[in-house]
């Protein structure tokens, strides 16, 4: 005779010891986890830069994560709406990394570089393409929600390139709103985004030094 029906077994998931009601943690579930693959960093410029500026060229370049939903087993109450990524994990940490094309042995200078880190926060679920899908802009309608704007930029130029000199790969860890590591306890905000800029200058008039060549890959796990 079996001592649990056939779909069932004898995993922490679903066996529940005595005095345990009304059931043991969950372990051995797969979490959700989130990747994107390595691609180029696309920069735009120069721009000439003058007094009372240093004179060179600078070159911009942008990225932004999706959003990312940290608090997904929320999602059943108040038949709120599945918007975002969702990430289970509650320690669960961004990572941006910044490398050197695939074959590139002398790596990069990260001389003339510069990070900036700026992010967004919403704690509502609203419909969709109101609040979390939400862009800086114009309100069409005075029933439209606020746009979700990012916070003013940080400085994390630190973070991604701590020394002077040749790299060959650099990688910046950010928490979201409420962790332990972002500044709080318990658990973190509902959604959030990341928008990080990097600036590359080059000193004096050289228009034809393009910027280095660099991939960009981000994982949140």
């Amino acid at each position: 005779m079996r001592d649990f029906p056939s779909q069932y077994g004898r995993s922490e998931q679903y066996r529940n010891p005595e005095a345990s009601l009304p059931l043991p943690e969950a372990k051995e579930i797969p979490r959700t986890t989130w990747a994107q693959p390595r691609m180029p960093l696309q920069w735009a410029g120069p721009t000439l830069l003058g007094p009372p500026n240093p004179i060179g060229n600078q070159w911009t370049a942008t990225w932004e994560s999706p959003w990312y939903d940290l608090r997904p087993d929320l999602r059943s109450s108040q038949q709120q709406v599945k918007l975002g990524v969702p990430i289970w994990t509650r320690s669960a940490r961004l990572y941006v990394e910044l490398s050197g094309p695939p074959g590139s042995a002398g790596g990069f200078t990260s001389t003339g570089f510069s990070a900036s880190f700026s992010e967004y926060a919403e704690n509502l679920s609203l419909d969709p393409g109101q609040v979390i899908l939400g862009a800086p802009g114009t309100i069409p309608a005075p029933l439209q929600p606020l746009p979700v704007l990012p916070s003013p930029p940080v400085n994390v130029t630190s973070t991604f390139f701590p020394g002077i000199g040749l790299a060959y790969s650099t990688q910046g860890v950010f928490s979201p709103p409420g962790t332990t590591a972002g500044g709080g306890e318990g658990y973190p905000i509902r959604y959030w985004k990341v928008r990080l800029g990097f600036t590359f200058f080059w000193p004096g008039i050289q228009p034809n030094n393009p910027p280095p060549a660099l991939n960009l890959q981000a994982t949140y796990y």
